[in-house]
């Protein structure tokens, strides 16, 4: 089992007419991430009880992992369409893992 070392916590709202658009890229995202990516532990869409707004939870054993994911073909080529669905600034934030004791540098640069 890989630890999760580098997480991150996204809550987007999506243009309602771009919904299963949006559904659609970022499951294609998480089945590539997860087939193409060492180091992807975790990566699930969730919907919330608000119309059009997901949350989506991405763990990586480490920042190494995480950078792979960020700079793979498959997502630079998704991220315009995926943000082309965004309604509004999305809510981005670092997760600090329980087992790593206290946040790493490497959550305070990015």
């Amino acid at each position: 089992m890989n630890t999760i070392g580098y997480a991150y916590y996204l809550r987007i709202k999506v243009k309602p007419e771009k919904r299963s658009n949006f559904v659609e890229l970022i499951l294609k995202l998480r089945d590539d991430a997860l087939r193409e990516i060492d180091g992807v532990v975790l990566f699930e869409l969730l919907e919330t009880k608000m119309p059009c707004e997901f949350v989506i939870m991405q763990g990586f054993t480490d920042r190494d992992a995480y950078r792979r994911y960020a700079n793979a073909p498959f997502h630079l080529e998704m991220a315009p369409h995926g943000l082309a669905c965004v309604e509004g600034e999305p809510h981005i934030e670092a997760l600090v893992p329980l087992g790593v004791g206290r946040m790493p540098a490497s959550y305070q640069d990015g």
